[in-house]
C-alpha cells in the first residue's frame, strides 16, 4: 500500500470510531476541512468510509453532501442520495427528510441539462420513496411536495421510468386526493391505477364503494383543478370511469381493510346528501356544520338555523370577477339625508398656567455596531486576556527612555544658553561703537522719491478747438473740412526727425510718409498752382 493510502486507512478508522464513541460528526467535518484543497481526497474519504460500514446516520452523508456540493463533483452528488435515502428510512425524522429534500434540489439546480436527461430515472425512484416515507409517517404535505417535484420531472421525461414507479406514484396521488376529499380526482386516479394493474384496486376499494364515491363525487366535482399532478394525461368523465373500472375489476376479491374504508366518511356524506336545500338547526348539527367547512360546500345561517347549499367549483377567473363585482357594490355612492348641524353655543376657553418644557436630554450616540468598533473590541478583548496579572514592563521601559532623552536636549540647551551668555558684552560694545560712527558721520538713509509720470497725451490740447478731429460722414460734401493749422504738430521735435536708424531698437526702416511733412508739401504744391 502507498504512504497515502496507509494515512487515509488510518483516518478512516480514527474517524469511524470517533462518531461510534462520542455520537457526533465534528472529527469528521475537521478532517475534510483540512484536506479542503485536495479535491479528490473526500470522494477516497467516502468511498472507504462507506466500504467500511454502510450504516451511518443520515448527518454523515449531509456533511459528505455539502463538500461535494463545493467540490462540484456531480457523480459524488448523486451518488451520496440513495444511501442516505436509506439512513432515512431505517431512523425516520421529518426534519432529516426534509434536509435530505433540500440537498436534493440543490443538486438538480447544479447538475448540468445533459447530466439530468440521463439520471431522471434515478431523481424520479429517489423522490417517491422520500416522499412514500413521510406519508407513511403521517405527514401529508411533506410528503405532497416531494411528489409534486417528481412530478415535474416526469412531465420533462414525457413519460414514467417504469410501470411500478407509475403503479406507486398513482398511489400516492389516491391517498392525497382522499385525505383532502378530491374525489372527482380521486376517481381519475383509481382510474389510471387499474389500467396499469387492476390488482391494485385491492388496496384502494371494491367496486360498490368506488360506486358510491362516484355519487358523491357528483354532488362536489373540482374539475381540472388538480389535472397538472397526472402528468398531462387527459381526465375522463364520471360515468366513463365506472364502466372502465368495472370492467377491469370484475371478478377480483377486495379485502374490509382498504384505503377508502379507512379515511373515506360515508355517513357523514350522505347525511349531507340528504340535507342539501333543507334547514337544520346549528345546535344539533355542528357537526355537520364543521365537515361542510372542511370541504368548502356553501351554507348560510338564517337565525338559528342553517340552510344546506350545494357544492360549487370556482375557478381562479370566477373567483377574481367575485372580488370586484363586490368592491363595485362598495364603491357605488349611496343617498342619506342630510341632517341640520345644531348649534353649539361657544364656551370660553380656560387659560391655563403654561408649565415650563423642560428640554429632553439628548443621548450621545455610541458606536457599538460597526465594523470599527467591533474590530477594536476584539483586540482589547484579546488584549485584556492575555495580559491579565503580568506587570506592563513595556510602557515603563518606554517612559524611561523618553524622560532620558528629554533631559539630554535640556542640558545640550543649557550648555548652549551659558556659552552664549560669555559674548553677550562684546556685542553691546560694538552695538555702542557702531551708533556713535552712524551720528558722527551724520549720514541717513534717504528714501527714493520717483519723478511724476506725465498725465498729457501727445494728441492732448490746451485748446480743443485746434485739436484734430477727422472728417465727420454725417456732414454734407459741400461743407469743407477742416484743415488743421501750420503749428499743430509742434510738440514734435525736428531731432526726433532726423534720428538716425541706429537709434530703432526693432531695426525697422522708416516710411517716407512718416519722415517727410507731408502737410508742407501740400502748401508748397497749392502756392505754386497759384
Amino acid at each position: 500500500m502507498d504512504s497515502e493510502d496507509v494515512r487515509l486507512s488510518c483516518d478512516v478508522e480514527c474517524v469511524s470510531q470517533k462518531i461510534k464513541e462520542e455520537g457526533t460528526i465534528s472529527c469528521l467535518e475537521k478532517i475534510l476541512f483540512e484536506h479542503r484543497y485536495d479535491s479528490g481526497y473526500a470522494e477516497k474519504f467516502y468511498s472507504a468510509l462507506t466500504g467500511k460500514e454502510d450504516d451511518w446516520v443520515s448527518d454523515v452523508y449531509e456533511v459528505f453532501g455539502r463538500q461535494f456540493l463545493q467540490n462540484r463533483s456531480y457523480g459524488s452528488m448523486v451518488g451520496v442520495l440513495q444511501p442516505w435515502l436509506d439512513s432515512v428510512k431505517k431512523r425516520y425524522n421529518v426534519e432529516e427528510c426534509m434536509k435530505l429534500f433540500e440537498y436534493f434540489n440543490k443538486v438538480y439546480e447544479e447538475v448540468s441539462e445533459g447530466t439530468k436527461e440521463g439520471m431522471y430515472s434515478t431523481f424520479v425512484g429517489i423522490l417517491l420513496d422520500l416522499s412514500l416515507t413521510l406519508n407513511k409517517g403521517g405527514v401529508l404535505y411533506e410528503s405532497y411536495v416531494v411528489c409534486e417535484k417528481a412530478c415535474e420531472i416526469i412531465t420533462q421525461m414525457g413519460r414514467f421510468p417504469s410501470r411500478a414507479t407509475a403503479v406507486l406514484y398513482m398511489e400516492l396521488l389516491c391517498t392525497f386526493f382522499l385525505e383532502s376529499c378530491m374525489l372527482f380526482s380521486y376517481a381519475n386516479a383509481v382510474n389510471a391505477l387499474t389500467s396499469l394493474d387492476p390488482k391494485a384496486i385491492r388496496g384502494q376499494c371494491s367496486i360498490e364503494d368506488f360506486r358510491s364515491l362516484c355519487s358523491y363525487a357528483l354532488l362536489k366535482n373540482e374539475g381540472d383543478k388538480l389535472k397538472k399532478l397526472f402528468c398531462k394525461a387527459k381526465l375522463s368523465n364520471l360515468e366513463k370511469i365506472l364502466d372502465e373500472v368495472g370492467k377491469r375489476c370484475s371478478g377480483i376479491e377486495v379485502p374490509n381493510d382498504t384505503l377508502i374504508r379507512r379515511k373515506f366518511d360515508f355517513g357523514m356524506w350522505s347525511r349531507y346528501s340528504r340535507s342539501i336545500g333543507s334547514s337544520v338547526p346549528i345546535r344539533e348539527n355542528m357537526d355537520l356544520i364543521g365537515f361542510m367547512k372542511k370541504n368548502d360546500l356553501r351554507f348560510s345561517v338564517e337565525g338559528s338555523d342553517v340552510t344546506i347549499e350545494g357544492f360549487e367549483y370556482k375557478t381562479v377567473e370566477k373567483k377574481v370577477f367575485e372580488i370586484i363585482d363586490e368592491y363595485k357594490e362598495k364603491a357605488r355612492p349611496t343617498l342619506r339625508p342630510v341632517t341640520e348641524r345644531k348649534r353649539i353655543p361657544v364656551v370660553k376657553n380656560v387659560t391655563k398656567k403654561e408649565e415650563p418644557v423642560r428640554p429632553k436630554k439628548t443621548v450621545r450616540f455610541r458606536d457599538r455596531f460597526t465594523p470599527a468598533y467591533r474590530k477594536m473590541k476584539i483586540y482589547s478583548r484579546y488584549y485584556m486576556e492575555n495580559t491579565r496579572g503580568v506587570e506592563d514592563v513595556w510602557y515603563e521601559k518606554r517612559n524611561d527612555e523618553m524622560k532620558k532623552a528629554f533631559e539630554k536636549e535640556e542640558n545640550k540647551l543649557r550648555s548652549r544658553r551659558k556659552e552664549l551668555r560669555a559674548y553677550s558684552e562684546i556685542i553691546d560694545g560694538m552695538v555702542r561703537d557702531l551708533s556713535k560712527r552712524i551720528e558722527e558721520s551724520g549720514r541717513r538713509a534717504e528714501v527714493y522719491m520717483p519723478k511724476p509720470a506725465r498725465t498729457t497725451h501727445w494728441r492732448s490740447e490746451v485748446d480743443e478747438g485746434e485739436v484734430y478731429r477727422p472728417p465727420n460722414p454725417r456732414i454734407s460734401r459741400n461743407q469743407k473740412a477742416y484743415v488743421p493749422p501750420v503749428d499743430a504738430f509742434r510738440h514734435v521735435s525736428s531731432s526726433s526727425l532726423e534720428r538716425k536708424d541706429d537709434s530703432n531698437p526693432f531695426r525697422r526702416n522708416r516710411r517716407s510718409a512718416r519722415n517727410s511733412s507731408w502737410y508742407s508739401d501740400n502748401k508748397d504744391n497749392e502756392s505754386g498752382s497759384n
